[in-house]
C-alpha cells in the first residue's frame, strides 16, 4: 500500500492535534487541582491574556509566513529572520511597558496590585509563544509537517511536566508553583524553538533586506491586513456569553460558554486541513496551475456538501451526552443549547477548512469579511433577541451559517467553479432524511430504553450503521472526495 504525503500530514497532523488537545485539557486538570482557586484564576486570565496578545506580537506573521515560505521557497531564510527580528524587537518593548506598568497592569487584569509579578512573567511567556508560533509557521510553510507536528507535540508537553514537577515539589505554595511554572516555561519554549530553526538562522544586512523589500512588504501586508478577523472571530465567540451574564445570569453565562467551547471542538476536525491547505494552495498557485486549483476546489466543495452537514445532523441527538463527557452531569441544563449549535457548527467547519484555501490563493484578506459578518449577525441577533439561552445559542449559530455561506460563495466565486444542481439536491435531500430518521428514532429509543448507557450506546450503534449505509450507497459511488482518497491511498 502505497499512501500519499498529504495523507500522511493529514493523520499525523490530526492526531498531534488530538494529542494537544488532550495534554491541555490535562493541564489544566493539574492545575486546577494544585492551584487555590485565586491562584487558578489568575492562570485563566494569563491564559486569554496570551490568547489575545500573540497575535499582535507577532503581527499575525505566522500565517503571512506559512504562506510565503511556501510561495516563494528560494526566500524562506529572509522571510524567517526578518520575521524573528519583528517580534524580538516588539517582545522586549512589551517586556518593557509591562514592568512599566505592572501595578497598573496588575491592576487591570487580575483587580489587585498584588500580583504585579505575573504580569512581568506573562510578558517573557509572550515572547516564548511568538517565538514558537513563527518557528511552527516556518515549518508548515515547507511543508515539513513532521518536523512542525514533533516541535508542537514537546512544545505542548513540556508545561505538562513542569505543572506536575512544580506540584508536587510546591505543595500549597501557590505563588511558587505560577512563577517557576511560567519562569521555566517561556525559557524552555524559547530554547525548543531555537534549537528547531537554528540551521535557518542568519544575520542579514539593511542592504540584503532592501533588496528585497518588495516581498518582504508583501509578506507584512498579507497578515497584518488578516489582523481583524481574530477580532471579529473572538467577538463573535463572546458575544453570546456577554449577553448572557449580562441580560440573564451567570449560570446562563456558563451554559452558552458550553456551546461556544462544543463549536471549538468541533473545529478540531478542521485544523489539520486548514494547516495543511493554506502552504498547499499556496504552492499550487506558485505553479500557475489554474485546473488543478479548480479541482482540488471542488473535491473540498464536494465534501463539504456531502459529509459535514451529515455528522451534525446526527451530531444532534447527542448533545446532552457530549456535555456529560466534557463538562459532567451538572451542567446537563446546557444540552438543548448544545444540541442547536451542532446543526449549525457545519457551516463554521466548512469556514475552517476553506479559510486555509482563501488564504493560500488569495492576498487580498477575504476572512475579514467572513468574520465581520459572523460577528455583525451575532451582535444584531442577541441585541434584539436574548430573552433566554436558546435564543443566544440560536443568534450564534445564524453567525456561523452566514459566515459558512460567504466562504462558499466566495470561493466558488473566485475560483469560477460551476456546482451541479443534481448533487446539490441529492445532498439537500439526505440530509432531510436523516435529520427526520435520527430525530424520530431518538425519540423512540428514549422512551422505550431507560438506562441511560445502554441509550447511549444505541445511540452511537445506529449512527454508525447509517454512516455507512450512506457510504456505501452515496459517498463510494458518487462522490469527488472518496475518489481522491482511494487515489492517494493506493491498495
Amino acid at each position: 500500500m502505497k499512501i500519499s504525503k498529504f495523507i500522511k500530514d493529514l493523520f499525523t497532523t490530526g492526531f498531534t492535534q488530538i494529542i494537544v488537545l488532550l495534554m491541555g485539557i490535562i493541564l489544566l486538570r493539574i492545575m486546577a487541582t494544585a492551584l487555590s482557586k485565586e491562584y487558578f484564576g489568575i492562570f485563566m486570565i494569563i491564559r486569554r491574556v496570551i490568547a489575545i496578545g500573540v497575535g499582535l506580537i507577532t503581527l499575525n506573521l505566522g500565517v503571512g509566513l506559512a504562506r510565503y515560505v511556501s510561495y516563494k521557497r528560494e526566500r524562506e531564510k529572509e522571510f524567517l529572520n526578518v520575521t524573528l527580528l519583528t517580534i524580538t524587537t516588539l517582545s522586549f518593548l512589551t517586556i518593557i511597558i509591562f514592568f512599566l506598568f505592572r501595578q497598573y497592569l496588575s491592576k487591570l487584569f487580575f483587580n489587585s496590585t498584588d500580583f504585579s509579578s505575573f504580569v512581568v512573567l506573562s510578558s517573557f511567556l509572550l515572547f516564548s509563544v511568538g517565538l514558537f508560533t513563527i518557528a511552527y509557521a516556518f515549518f508548515r510553510g515547507r511543508q515539513n509537517m513532521y518536523r512542525a507536528n514533533t516541535m508542537q507535540f514537546l512544545y505542548y508537553l513540556c508545561p505538562v511536566i513542569l505543572a506536575l514537577i512544580l506540584w508536587i515539589v510546591f505543595t500549597t505554595q501557590y505563588s511558587k508553583i505560577l512563577i517557576y511554572y511560567y519562569l521555566l516555561f517561556s525559557l524552555g519554549g524559547i530554547l525548543l524553538s531555537v534549537a528547531f530553526i537554528r540551521n535557518n538562522l542568519a544575520f542579514f544586512t539593511f542592504r540584503k533586506i532592501k533588496k528585497h523589500i518588495q516581498s518582504i512588504k508583501n509578506l507584512f501586508f498579507y497578515s497584518t491586513s488578516r489582523i481583524p478577523s481574530i477580532f471579529f472571530l473572538s467577538f463573535t465567540f463572546g458575544i453570546p456569553v456577554f449577553f448572557a451574564s449580562n441580560k440573564i445570569s451567570l449560570e446562563a453565562a456558563a451554559y452558552v460558554g458550553i456551546a461556544v467551547s462544543v463549536v471549538r471542538l468541533m473545529e478540531l476536525f478542521a485544523t489539520p486541513f486548514n494547516l495543511l491547505f493554506l502552504p498547499k494552495f499556496a504552492e499550487i498557485k506558485r505553479d500557475h496551475n489554474s485546473q488543478e486549483i479548480k479541482h482540488k476546489i471542488s473535491i473540498v466543495m464536494d465534501f463539504i456538501f456531502s459529509v459535514l452537514p451529515i455528522f451534525a445532523v446526527l451530531g444532534y441527538g447527542l448533545g446532552k451526552y457530549l456535555v456529560i463527557i466534557f463538562f459532567g452531569g451538572k451542567y446537563i441544563d446546557a444540552a438543548p443549547s448544545v444540541s442547536l449549535v451542532i446543526l449549525f457548527s457545519a457551516f463554521y467547519v466548512a469556514y475552517a477548512l476553506l479559510r486555509g484555501i482563501l488564504d493560500g490563493l488569495f492576498s487580498f484578506p477575504y476572512v475579514n469579511s467572513i468574520c465581520l459578518l459572523g460577528f455583525s449577525i451575532t451582535a444584531i441577533t442577541s441585541f434584539l433577541f436574548h430573552e433566554n439561552i436558546s435564543f443566544l445559542a440560536l443568534n450564534f449559530g445564524l453567525g456561523l451559517f452566514f459566515m459558512g455561506i460567504l466562504s462558499i460563495y466566495i470561493l466558488i466565486k473566485k475560483g469560477n467553479l460551476s456546482l451541479r444542481a443534481s448533487n446539490l439536491l441529492i445532498s439537500f435531500i439526505i440530509i432531510i432524511c436523516s435529520l427526520f430518521v435520527s430525530f424520530f428514532v431518538d425519540r423512540l429509543i428514549a422512551d422505550a430504553i431507560l438506562n441511560e448507557y445502554w441509550k447511549f450506546g444505541i445511540l452511537v450503534l445506529y449512527r454508525a450503521i447509517l454512516l455507512l449505509l450512506l457510504f456505501s450507497l452515496y459517498w463510494k459511488p458518487k462522490s469527488l472526495w472518496y475518489r481522491e482518497f482511494l487515489h492517494r491511498v493506493r491498495l
